[in-house]
Protein backbone atom coordinates (compact mmCIF):
# COMPACT_ATOMS: atom_id res chain seq x y z
CA UNK A 1 0.00 0.00 0.00
CA UNK A 2 3.05 2.26 0.26
CA UNK A 3 1.85 4.09 3.36
CA UNK A 4 4.32 6.34 5.15
CA UNK A 5 4.33 7.71 8.68
CA UNK A 6 5.07 11.43 8.70
CA UNK A 7 6.47 12.87 11.92
CA UNK A 8 6.69 16.58 12.76
CA UNK A 9 10.10 18.27 12.94
CA UNK A 10 10.07 18.50 16.75
CA UNK A 11 8.47 16.44 19.56
CA UNK A 12 4.83 17.38 20.20
CA UNK A 13 4.59 16.54 23.91
CA UNK A 14 7.41 16.63 26.47
CA UNK A 15 10.10 15.25 24.18
CA UNK A 16 7.85 12.58 22.61
CA UNK A 17 6.50 12.30 19.08
CA UNK A 18 2.88 11.41 19.92
CA UNK A 19 1.29 13.10 16.91
CA UNK A 20 1.89 11.98 13.36
CA UNK A 21 0.18 11.63 9.99
CA UNK A 22 -0.10 8.55 7.77
CA UNK A 23 0.07 9.38 4.07
CA UNK A 24 -0.06 7.51 0.79
CA UNK A 25 2.70 7.41 -1.78
CA UNK A 26 1.27 10.31 -3.82
CA UNK A 27 1.37 12.78 -0.91
CA UNK A 28 4.56 14.73 -0.23
CA UNK A 29 5.04 16.75 2.95
CA UNK A 30 6.37 20.18 2.04
CA UNK A 31 6.52 21.67 5.54
CA UNK A 32 5.27 21.13 9.07
CA UNK A 33 5.05 23.89 11.65
CA UNK A 34 4.23 23.58 15.34
CA UNK A 35 2.42 25.97 17.66
CA UNK A 36 1.86 25.87 21.40
CA UNK A 37 -1.73 25.05 22.29
CA UNK A 38 -3.85 25.07 25.48
CA UNK A 39 -3.73 21.26 25.58
CA UNK A 40 -0.68 19.21 26.50
CA UNK A 41 0.10 18.59 22.79
CA UNK A 42 1.50 21.06 20.30
CA UNK A 43 -0.66 22.07 17.37
CA UNK A 44 0.80 20.92 14.01
CA UNK A 45 0.21 22.67 10.71
CA UNK A 46 1.07 20.54 7.68
CA UNK A 47 1.60 21.76 4.13
CA UNK A 48 1.52 18.92 1.65
CA UNK A 49 1.29 18.33 -2.06
CA UNK A 50 -0.97 15.73 -3.64
CA UNK A 51 0.38 14.29 -6.88
CA UNK A 52 -1.98 13.28 -9.64
CA UNK A 53 -2.52 9.53 -9.83
CA UNK A 54 -0.51 7.70 -12.46
CA UNK A 55 -2.26 5.92 -15.29
CA UNK A 56 -2.19 2.21 -14.66
CA UNK A 57 0.04 0.33 -17.08
CA UNK A 58 -1.19 -2.78 -18.91
CA UNK A 59 -0.26 -6.00 -17.18
CA UNK A 60 1.39 -8.95 -18.93
CA UNK A 61 0.03 -12.35 -17.93
CA UNK A 62 0.66 -15.85 -19.30
CA UNK A 63 -1.55 -16.75 -22.24
CA UNK A 64 -3.43 -19.88 -21.18
CA UNK A 65 -4.26 -20.94 -24.74
CA UNK A 66 -0.60 -20.84 -25.81
CA UNK A 67 0.42 -22.66 -22.63
CA UNK A 68 -2.05 -25.47 -23.32
CA UNK A 69 -0.88 -25.69 -26.94
CA UNK A 70 2.79 -25.88 -25.88
CA UNK A 71 2.05 -28.57 -23.29
CA UNK A 72 0.01 -30.72 -25.69
CA UNK A 73 2.66 -30.46 -28.43
CA UNK A 74 5.40 -31.36 -25.94
CA UNK A 75 3.42 -34.38 -24.73
CA UNK A 76 2.83 -35.59 -28.30
CA UNK A 77 6.40 -35.12 -29.49
CA UNK A 78 8.36 -36.22 -26.43
CA UNK A 79 9.65 -39.64 -25.60
CA UNK A 80 8.73 -41.34 -22.35
CA UNK A 81 11.07 -39.40 -20.04
CA UNK A 82 10.98 -36.03 -18.30
CA UNK A 83 14.06 -34.57 -19.97
CA UNK A 84 12.59 -35.18 -23.43
CA UNK A 85 9.36 -33.48 -22.36
CA UNK A 86 11.22 -30.45 -20.98
CA UNK A 87 13.28 -30.17 -24.17
CA UNK A 88 10.06 -30.19 -26.20
CA UNK A 89 8.53 -27.52 -23.95
CA UNK A 90 11.62 -25.34 -24.44
CA UNK A 91 11.51 -25.84 -28.21
CA UNK A 92 7.80 -24.95 -28.32
CA UNK A 93 8.42 -21.86 -26.18
CA UNK A 94 11.02 -20.65 -28.69
CA UNK A 95 8.61 -21.25 -31.58
CA UNK A 96 5.71 -19.47 -29.82
CA UNK A 97 7.74 -16.76 -28.05
CA UNK A 98 5.53 -13.92 -29.37
CA UNK A 99 2.28 -15.33 -27.99
CA UNK A 100 3.40 -16.67 -24.60
CA UNK A 101 2.31 -13.52 -22.76
CA UNK A 102 -0.71 -11.31 -23.36
CA UNK A 103 -1.51 -7.77 -22.30
CA UNK A 104 -4.44 -7.18 -19.98
CA UNK A 105 -5.71 -3.64 -19.62
CA UNK A 106 -7.77 -2.61 -16.62
CA UNK A 107 -11.49 -2.25 -17.26
CA UNK A 108 -12.74 1.30 -17.34
CA UNK A 109 -15.26 1.68 -14.55
CA UNK A 110 -18.28 3.78 -15.39
CA UNK A 111 -20.73 4.50 -12.62
CA UNK A 112 -23.88 6.31 -13.65
CA UNK A 113 -25.00 6.52 -10.04
CA UNK A 114 -21.74 8.09 -8.86
CA UNK A 115 -21.93 10.72 -11.61
CA UNK A 116 -25.52 11.54 -10.62
CA UNK A 117 -24.54 11.84 -6.95
CA UNK A 118 -21.60 14.11 -7.77
CA UNK A 119 -23.92 16.48 -9.63
CA UNK A 120 -26.27 16.84 -6.64
CA UNK A 121 -26.60 20.31 -5.14
CA UNK A 122 -28.27 19.10 -1.96
CA UNK A 123 -26.52 16.10 -0.32
CA UNK A 124 -29.57 15.37 1.85
CA UNK A 125 -31.32 14.06 -1.29
CA UNK A 126 -28.69 11.33 -1.77
CA UNK A 127 -30.83 8.56 -0.26
CA UNK A 128 -33.79 9.53 -2.43
CA UNK A 129 -31.62 9.66 -5.58
CA UNK A 130 -30.07 6.25 -4.82
CA UNK A 131 -33.51 4.69 -4.24
CA UNK A 132 -34.90 6.18 -7.46
CA UNK A 133 -31.86 5.05 -9.45
CA UNK A 134 -32.08 1.46 -8.25
CA UNK A 135 -35.86 1.37 -8.62
CA UNK A 136 -35.46 2.43 -12.27
CA UNK A 137 -32.64 -0.09 -12.83
CA UNK A 138 -34.72 -2.87 -11.26
CA UNK A 139 -37.80 -2.09 -13.40
CA UNK A 140 -35.68 -2.07 -16.58
CA UNK A 141 -34.05 -5.36 -15.60
CA UNK A 142 -37.39 -7.00 -14.85
CA UNK A 143 -38.79 -5.85 -18.20
CA UNK A 144 -35.77 -7.30 -20.02
CA UNK A 145 -35.94 -10.48 -17.96
CA UNK A 146 -39.27 -11.47 -19.52
CA UNK A 147 -38.42 -10.31 -23.05
CA UNK A 148 -36.17 -11.47 -25.85
CA UNK A 149 -33.29 -9.63 -24.11
CA UNK A 150 -33.40 -11.94 -21.07
CA UNK A 151 -29.74 -12.86 -21.41
CA UNK A 152 -28.74 -9.22 -20.84
CA UNK A 153 -30.98 -9.10 -17.78
CA UNK A 154 -29.50 -12.25 -16.26
CA UNK A 155 -25.95 -11.05 -17.01
CA UNK A 156 -26.77 -7.82 -15.20
CA UNK A 157 -28.28 -9.74 -12.27
CA UNK A 158 -25.18 -11.92 -12.10
CA UNK A 159 -22.91 -8.87 -12.18
CA UNK A 160 -24.83 -6.85 -9.59
CA UNK A 161 -26.30 -9.42 -7.24
CA UNK A 162 -24.00 -12.42 -7.52
CA UNK A 163 -27.13 -14.16 -8.79
CA UNK A 164 -25.15 -17.22 -9.85
CA UNK A 165 -24.40 -18.10 -6.21
CA UNK A 166 -27.22 -20.27 -4.89
CA UNK A 167 -26.83 -19.11 -1.28
CA UNK A 168 -27.05 -15.46 -2.31
CA UNK A 169 -30.22 -15.62 -4.44
CA UNK A 170 -32.68 -15.01 -1.64
CA UNK A 171 -30.72 -12.51 0.43
CA UNK A 172 -28.88 -10.65 -2.32
CA UNK A 173 -31.69 -8.46 -3.58
CA UNK A 174 -31.99 -5.07 -1.96
CA UNK A 175 -35.23 -3.24 -2.73
CA UNK A 176 -34.59 0.09 -1.03
CA UNK A 177 -32.15 1.73 1.31
CA UNK A 178 -33.35 2.09 4.85
CA UNK A 179 -33.99 5.68 5.92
Amino acid sequence: MALQIQKPNEPTRKGAYLDFMITGKNIDIIRSKQYKSPSDHDLIEWDFQVKNPQKQKPIKIPNIMTSKKITLEALKNSEENASSFLEQVQAQRLINHNSIMKLVRPHKKVSKLLNILLELDNPTKATQVVNEFWEKEWIETEEKRWSIESREAYDKLRRILKYHLFEKKDGGIINKLLS
